[in-house]
């Protein structure tokens, strides 16, 4: 069970990283999970350190993004 969630968090971490809006709904529907779980997935990987935050859109409401090059390669912190 647990080892699902972190295959699920590592993925939601991917879609952010490589999509332009996704709302915490999309993310529950892609991964067949409630919203709840997607948020505490969410609440987990904020706590492990990954630069997540939240965008307000017109069109597309409220939005997951990261930090822009966060994954670029050779990236000293």
């Amino acid at each position: 069970m647990r080892s699902q969630q972190t295959i699920r968090q590592w993925r939601l971490l991917r879609l952010i990283c490589g999509s332009h809006y996704v709302t915490v709904a999309k993310a529950a529907k892609k991964f067949a999970v409630s919203t709840k779980s997607i948020r505490r997935d969410i609440s987990a990987l904020e706590q492990a350190g990954f630069p997540l935050y939240r965008e307000d859109s017109e069109d597309h409401g409220r939005f997951l993004r990261i930090e822009k090059d966060w994954f670029v390669e050779g990236r000293k912190n």
